[in-house]
């Protein structure tokens, strides 16, 4: 597979996570929030509709930031006691078998 662009990569974790939440169609990446290393991306990601309002009624439960391999395209995802920072550390460290592995 050829590299991906992070745009790309952004679309893949927003389709990965819409059957997760079926019915929520606001699904959006927190992009101040979304973190690169050379070997990967970490997009966090929520409904828009919590993120325009605060209101935690509209808030995604369960949704752990997604790594995206930028060689591959692989989806991965942590535990959620790691940090996004991480997630990135432990991936580029080679331990990305460690991961549950999505795709």
């Amino acid at each position: 597979m050829d590299a991906l662009t992070r745009d790309q990569a952004a679309v893949k974790v927003l389709e990965h996570a819409a059957p997760m939440f079926s019915g929520i169609d606001d699904i959006v990446i927190i992009d101040p929030y979304v973190l690169e290393d050379e070997a990967a991306w970490v997009f966090p990601y929520n409904s828009k509709r919590f993120l325009d309002t605060g209101d935690i009624n509209f808030a995604l439960m369960s949704n752990n930031p997604v790594l995206v391999c930028k060689r591959t395209g692989e989806l991965h995802t942590y535990p959620g006691a790691l940090s996004a920072e991480d997630m990135l550390q432990a991936f580029s460290a080679g331990q990305g078998r460690a991961t549950w592995f999505l795709r």
